[in-house]
């Protein structure tokens, strides 16, 4: 099964409401997991930026999904989450852990849980910043 999780949200950092330091100074600790497997985990990862990311790419589905390879300010590296299309589903790993892989999963799966790490971040960052950081999702 599928978890992106993620805890200890904050905003230490946080001096503005300009767009990238919004989104690259709201943290949390992430996970991200298939059954016992982690397949990527990290202290204070940008967990505002990623949702946001997925959110697009959620939304841009249309006839057949592109692959997602997150693209952060707070990362040189393209993909240090990523959702990739394979010949029987779609698998989740990391640039950063390339030998590491989840299973295959079906998209209404991958949609399922994309969706529930979003409304959480959402929650939890209207609540610890108030609703104006929800404009970020739009």
């Amino acid at each position: 099964m599928l978890e992106l999780d993620f805890s200890g949200l904050v905003a230490v950092d946080l001096r503005s409401r300009n767009r990238p330091e919004v989104l690259t100074h709201v943290e949390g600790d992430l996970s991200v997991v298939d059954g016992q497997c982690e397949l990527y985990s990290e202290v204070l990862f940008p967990v505002l930026e990623l949702s946001i990311e997925l959110n697009t790419w959620l939304a841009a589905a249309g006839g057949r999904r592109s692959n997602f390879h997150f693209k952060s300010m707070s990362f040189e590296e393209l993909g240090v989450v990523r959702f990739v299309r394979v010949e029987d589903g779609w698998r989740v790993g990391s640039v950063l852990r390339p030998e590491v892989w989840s299973g295959t999963f079906q998209l209404k799966d991958v949609e399922a849980e994309v969706g529930r790490f979003i409304g959480e971040v959402r929650r939890e960052c209207s609540a610890l910043l108030g609703v104006w950081v929800l404009e970020y999702f739009e």
